[in-house]
């Protein structure tokens, strides 16, 4: 199996998200913006959220996880997830 093949690959990527979620850097095929993955990967990975597409950085539960666990994810975070008064509130 070839290494492309792997990063465009949902099963292997959403393990591999969840044993480091800075494996979302290597990921391809869209699934950058597969929310499951992202999801995985923000708990697991400070600064994951900047490698999210699709519109995910601005997705309120997403974002809010990422926050959660990493206040300045917030600097990653588009549209009105920036100023969202939960979202504010958890990385402050």
């Amino acid at each position: 199996m070839s290494e492309g093949v792997l990063k465009s690959d949902p099963a292997i990527v959403l393990a591999a998200v969840t044993q480091t979620g800075n494996a979302l850097y290597w990921a391809e095929g869209g699934l950058k913006s597969d929310p499951e993955i992202v999801l995985a990967a923000v708990t697991r990975n400070r600064g994951a959220l900047m490698h999210a597409q699709g519109g995910l950085r601005s997705d309120r539960a997403i974002v809010l996880a990422a926050v959660t666990s990493y206040k300045r994810a917030l600097l990653y975070a588009e549209g009105d997830a920036r100023s969202d008064p939960a979202i504010v509130l958890a990385a402050s």
